[in-house]
This record gives C-alpha cells, structure tokens and sequence, in this order.
C-alpha cells in the first residue's frame, strides 16, 4: 500500500470542474451536487437528473490518444474489490455501493470493463466512444489486465439476489482527455432507457 492511498484524504466540494459540465447539453433537469476530490486523483463529479437518477464523472489519466473501439476490453465474469487497497464510497444508495481506490490512479493505455448483470449490451463504439448498458449485479474498471480495480459497483449483500440495477457507462475522448461517465438508477424500480446518457451529451 502506497502512502498517497493511506494519507489521502477526499473532499466534497459545491464546485463542478469546467471541463465536465462542458461535455453536456443544457438541461435544466441535469442538476449538480457535489465534487469528491483528493491531492492524488482527478475529480468525481456528482449529478442528479430528473430526481431518479445519478450522474458521475471522471477524467481518466491516460495517455494522450486511445482507439476506443481496440483499447476498452469489455467482460462479463464476477468480480470482487482488488486485496490491500483501500476504497472510498462515491454517491449514497440503499440498495448498491459505488466505490474508487483510494491514492494515485494507474495510467491507462487501456480500460478493462467488467460487467456482470442482465440485458447487458454494447450501445455503440467507435474510435472516440464506447458505451454500455446492463442491469448490473457488479462491474469493474481497471487499467491493466492484472492490475488493481479502480472504480467498483456492487449490489449490497442485504439485498435480494435478485435485484439488478439500471446503469449506462460511457468512455469518451475529447480533445484528447478520455472521461468516464456512469448513469444510474437511485434504485431498481425505476427503469433507464438505454441511449438516456447518449441525449445528454453534447455532440
């Protein structure tokens, strides 16, 4: 364990980076909430939208241009939080945990996603865009196909097995700054229509 992860402390803060809120159209139902940051990652920008849903955004450190269409590895086996790490909690939810490793992020050269959920499907991808939508039991980012998971979402223990819940996750690259965007129902009653984030973005 480094000592950025075991010092680091995260904050909230009533201030959006301009770099984010600039990849979305105007919509007076996208509202924002909070930012989490911390001295070692970049920023965790928190949305509300249309009071059901929940919107986080993160600017991946990566390298300067990734194909998205060859460089986002998309799986769907169990998944579990990487041993001798430590993870902070990202949004409140009773029946799912988001959750990022705490201290200094991996570069990327590539993204290894693990979805495991139902209806699961590829939305669309191409060089500067991969995006997905499941009902999810769990899924996984990490940066290297042995390396640490470094955003993780989890349906709670407490919780029926058989709840599943709504999410669209989008990697997007502009001008050259790839971003994760993640789209989620406050529970799973309520139903997201794939392609929902897609009419969010502005083009």
């Amino acid at each position: 364990m480094d000592e950025a992860t075991k010092t680091d402390a995260v904050e909230a803060i009533n201030k959006y980076p301009e770099g984010y809120l600039k990849l979305f159209n105007e919509n007076k139902n996208l509202v924002f909430d909070e930012t989490d940051i911390s001295k070692t990652r970049n920023p965790i920008a928190i949305f509300a939208y249309n009071d059901k849903f929940r919107m986080f955004v993160y600017r991946v450190n990566s390298v300067t241009h990734m194909s998205l269409d060859t460089c986002i590895i998309d799986s769907h086996a169990d998944d579990n939080l990487t041993h001798h790490f430590i993870y902070g909690r990202f949004g409140e939810f009773d029946q799912f945990d988001f959750l990022f490793k705490r201290g200094t992020q991996d570069k990327a050269s590539k993204v290894y996603l693990n979805i495991r959920g139902l209806q699961t499907q590829i939305i669309k991808k191409n060089d500067t865009l991969a995006y997905y939508y499941s009902r999810f039991k769990n899924f996984s980012i990490k940066y290297k196909s042995n390396g640490a998971v470094d955003f993780f979402g989890s349906v709670k223990d407490s919780v029926d097995d058989n709840v599943t819940i709504p999410i669209e996750i989008m990697f997007l690259e502009r001008k050259n700054n790839l971003y994760l965007v993640m789209l989620t129902s406050i529970n799973n009653k309520i139903d997201l229509v794939p392609g929902t984030l897609m009419n969010l973005i502005k083009k």
